[in-house]
Order: structure tokens, then sequence, then C-alpha cells
């Protein structure tokens, strides 16, 4: 490991294995790191972030990814029908109008999404399944059926 510091940082991008850390007392650390390597000089403050980094995401993060990647795939489901979002495309379903049957299929269609991510994250968390990777997550929803 070589520690750099201080560091112009748009110098550091193109540097490879590089990380930045502002400690708190202001003072910028810039460490490039190769493969398990740890420097016995290290700030303390620096090797708790590594640590947490390099720790297996806990129950919060899980739920954090997998919603994000949920709510992403959502809004675009909605977004290609020209709506701004999945909220937007689900409240058509309170007005009567032309895009009221639209709204009504996407908030059913939504319900039934977040009810098999949620019981799936429940799942997973409690060690029944194993966690799948975003791209099973989001291919196991329901298809969205748009009504003619």
């Amino acid at each position: 490991m070589r520690i750099f510091e201080p560091v112009n940082w748009l110098e550091a991008q193109n540097i490879p294995q590089l990380s930045r850390y502002i400690l708190a007392d202001g003072s910028i650390v810039v460490l490039e790191i190769t493969e398990d390597e740890r420097h016995p000089d290290l700030p303390e403050e620096v090797a708790e972030i590594i640590a947490a980094r390099d720790a297996p995401p806990g129950p919060e993060q899980i739920i954090a990814i997998y919603d994000t990647a949920l709510t992403t795939h959502l809004d675009a489901v909605a977004q290609s029908r020209r709506y701004e979002s999945r909220t937007t495309c689900a409240l058509r379903a309170a007005y009567p109008g032309p895009w009221q049957a639209e709204g009504t299929a996407f908030a059913v269609w939504m319900d039934a999404c977040n009810a098999q991510a949620y019981q799936l994250m429940d799942s997973v968390l409690v060690g029944e399944v194993p966690l799948p990777s975003i791209e099973d997550f989001v291919a196991a929803l329901p298809l969205m059926i748009w009504p003619e």
C-alpha cells in the first residue's frame, strides 16, 4: 500500500485501486490498496472504513439494494408508457379518463411486485432461500400486462 497525502483529487482519478478518505480533522488520505494489504500506521478511522467496506452487507443494506432494484424496475415499466414514474402511473387509477384503466392495471401489478419482493426478502433474511442476483430478482417479478 502507498499513502498519498495530500493529493490533487483530479490527478488521482486515473490511478487504479485508489481510495480517498476524508478524516474527521478534515485531512485527506488517499490510499492505493493492493489485495489485502494493510499498512501498520494506517489511521484508525481509515482502517474502520476499509473494514466496513470489506464486510458483507447487513440486512438493512440488502433490503436497500433490492428495494432500489425494485423501484427502478417499477419506474422503468411506467416510463415505458411515457409516465414520469411509478407514482404518476398508479395515480391515474383514481381519475376517470383515458388513462384510468392503465393506472389501475399498473397499481395492481405494482402491489403484486411489492408483495412478492417483500416476501422474498423476508425469506432471504431468515435464511430460507439464498440471495438471488439483482437480475434474477427482477426477472422473477410478475409481468406487467397493459390493458388494450
